[in-house]
């Protein structure tokens, strides 16, 4: 009996103090954090050989494409603004030569013409008609010819209604500018043509 209970007794004491060490040990892991092992260096497991295989071919090259030369940015020229807008330039021009002419005559009808050089048509061509009966009237006319200046030839023609004819011809040198009168007088008949010059 003594046996018994001294057994019962011994294994109480035993269950106590073991339920008070893993009260203890569970309170102590409550409270601080078990210490970690040392870390173990991280060994890589080996790789399985690799075996040797050809490299692939290499993509076909393409030719690189080389753009256009770029031209160079260049900013249009401004146009020049002027202040005053520009007058066309003209040409100097040489001033003409002037001839006067008067013509007078007595003949009734007929015609009076004025040719300078080889131009055509005459620079003048009058027709001119007096009164029928009785004495012939005194007809007068005048004319201004203008022309470039230099050497020139004029003819004078009287012509009347019957056929009969006057002709004289005048060689004269005009200067720019210059003005000459030339007066013309036919009486009696177109063949009796006289000149004068008038300064």
């Amino acid at each position: 009996m003594n046996k018994k209970l001294l057994t019962l007794l011994v294994g109480i004491v035993l269950a106590a103090v073991l339920l008070s060490c893993s009260l203890t040990d569970m309170f102590k892991k409550k409270e601080e954090p078990p210490p970690q092992p040392p870390q173990e260096e991280q060994v890589e497991p080996p790789q399985p050989p690799v075996e040797e295989t050809e490299p692939p071919p290499p993509p076909p090259q393409e030719e690189p494409v080389t753009p256009p030369p770029s031209k160079p940015k260049t900013k249009p020229a401004e146009p020049v603004k002027s202040e005053e807008p520009a007058e066309p330039v003209e040409e100097e021009k040489i001033p003409k030569a002037g001839l006067g002419v008067i013509f007078i005559t007595n003949v009734r009808t007929g015609a009076f013409r004025v040719k300078i050089d080889d131009q055509k048509p005459p620079a003048i061509d009058h027709s001119f008609a007096g009164k029928k009966g009785g004495k012939a009237d005194e007809l007068r006319f005048e004319r201004e010819l203008k022309f470039e200046p230099g050497a020139h030839k004029f003819r004078f023609v009287c012509e009347d209604n019957e056929g009969s004819k006057g002709v004289k011809e005048l060689d004269m040198n005009f200067a720019p500018g210059q003005h000459k009168v030339v007066r013309v007088v036919v009486k009696g008949a177109p063949g009796d043509i006289k000149l004068e010059i008038l300064e």
